[in-house]
């Protein structure tokens, strides 16, 4: 059992004139995603043009053939999915579209119009478009195919699955033609058609050439930048002093503010040399669901490949009922899809269950709270089953083996927790990111008591940077796992 308990501890702060140096130097961050955390705090994830980019898909060369769903006149639309970890900033979509005229009886139709699409979901009766562009071949190029590139700047918040499409209109029944990636198909596409009767949904594995660019929050690259996060009270005073709530390097664009406070913020970027700034934008205490999330109960302790067991539960500590939605990664199944309401004082669950990894992987629960709250977000760390597990020992909070809560948390520079056990084995104490990768890892001999401090560095000794991170404490058979925040 690890609940979510976090003991508050002093944010630094402090007051910062901004100068007017040289702000055009450098290009300026996107306004953040914000999520509360389940403990009254918020996270702010923002995207920076260039940092953390991916492309998804398969159209990163030009096609050799092109494909279209058929000739009949039909209102034809291709639905490309995409796993996405959010929050992510979509940047564009494309496609290469024949200059290829295949039909004599109606010539000229490789230009004809067509739809391009971002939806977060689709069902045969329900679509869910968040954005939509017409696109159609120059006819002043004559290259064999055309890249089609559309950018939406559109970010997500909740979704971990989303989908890229093309419609094709009535009145166009052979165009324009797709190209298609030759090969094994290895994106999920299916055809979805209106008929006049009805509307049908296939699988398809025509592999037409579809791709996704995004921006996310965090990777492996610094590339020279830091960030802070400005807040004021006031706005018009935000751009002449403020308090800084967290900074971090360019290798995680994200900040916790565990205790906020209503008002404006903005994220400054800087290289060394030259500044810029967000666009500012409003926190608001009223916008935090009365919510607290635990995990309650976790069940690993099974053979990798299997799978494990857990429970998360939401509790309603405010004074009016709330609803919300679940959302999560593939690792955590089955995913609840209905609105749930959860009165004043009363408590809801969901039950999950996971394949336990190789290695350890960090899962992810958003809870969408509607227009009217921030969403919420939850992390879970997965972690394989310890080798000297006895299979099928399910005990959650073993006997002779207690671990305290971080103290301070959030904490600025080091960390401590208090260790209690009378086991004969080695105690090994390991620090995993959000992504779940092990950062630091140590091993002490068994003693009865014991204080365990970290100085928020990896094993080589260089300091991580700022965002949430995860102990784990392995004795013999038994595993406890606790959570904390480390702000720079």
């Amino acid at each position: 059992m690890s609940g979510r308990v976090i003991t508050r501890g002093l944010l630094l702060i402090s007051i910062i004139f901004i100068s007017t140096g040289n702000l055009c130097a450098l290009e300026k961050p996107f306004s953040p995603i914000i999520y509360s955390d389940g403990t009254g705090g918020l996270e702010l994830y923002w995207f920076y043009p260039g940092r953390h980019q991916v492309h998804a898909g398969n159209d990163l060369a030009p096609p050799l053939q092109g494909g279209i769903p058929g000739i009949e006149d039909k209102n034809w639309s291709l639905f490309t999915g995409f796993d996405i970890m959010p929050p992510v900033y979509i940047q564009t979509i494309s496609t290469y579209l024949m200059n290829e005229d295949i039909s004599p009886v109606w010539t000229g139709d490789q230009f004809s119009p067509m739809n391009m699409f971002l939806a977060d979901g689709f069902l045969v009766d329900y679509i869910s478009i968040l954005w939509l562009d017409t696109i159609a071949l120059d006819s002043s190029i004559s290259e064999p195919s055309q890249k089609i590139e559309r950018s939406l700047n559109y970010p997500i918040n909740n979704s971990f699955y989303i989908w890229a499409g093309l419609e094709w209109l009535p009145g166009t029944p052979t165009a324009p033609v797709v190209g298609r990636r030759l090969g094994t198909p290895y994106l999920e596409q299916y055809l979805f058609t209106r008929h006049d009767t009805h509307d049908s949904l296939e699988r398809i594995d025509f592999n037409l050439m579809t791709g996704l660019t995004y921006l996310g929050w965090q990777g492996s690259d610094a590339g020279g930048l830091s960030f802070r996060v400005r807040f004021s009270e006031m706005e018009e005073t935000l751009t002449e002093n403020s308090v800084i709530v967290g900074e971090t390097v360019g290798d995680s664009l994200l900040v916790v503010f565990p205790e906020p406070r209503s008002g404006f913020a903005m994220i400054e970027a800087c290289d060394g040399q030259a500044i810029s700034f967000s666009d500012k934008f409003p926190i608001n205490l009223e916008r935090i669901a009365p919510l607290e999330i635990a995990l309650v109960e976790m069940n690993s302790n099974f053979p990798e490949g299997h799978f494990g067991e857990c429970r998360v539960e939401i509790t309603n500590v405010g004074d009016y009922p709330v609803e919300f939605t679940w959302h999560g990664d593939a690792l955590l199944l089955p995913i609840p899809t209905h609105a749930s309401v959860v009165s004043p004082g009363a408590t809801k669950g969901a039950d999950f269950i996971y394949l336990v990894p190789e290695d350890s992987l960090s899962a992810c629960l958003i809870l969408d709270l509607g227009d009217d709250f921030y969403p919420c977000r939850y992390d879970i760390l997965l972690i394989p089953r310890n080798p000297t597990d006895v299979e099928g020992d399910d005990e959650i909070l073993p006997a002779g083996f207690r671990v305290g809560e971080p103290y301070p948390n959030p904490f600025n520079s080091t960390v401590s927790i208090q260790v209690d056990s009378d086991k004969k084995g080695e105690l090994i104490f390991q620090v995993f990111n959000l992504l779940g990768q092990e950062v630091f890892n140590t091993s002490l001999n068994p003693g009865n008591s014991k204080i365990i401090t970290w100085a928020g560095t990896d094993n080589r000794g260089a300091p991580v940077g700022s965002g949430i991170y995860f102990f784990v404490f392995s004795q013999d058979n038994s595993r406890i796992v606790r959570k904390a925040i480390l702000l720079k």
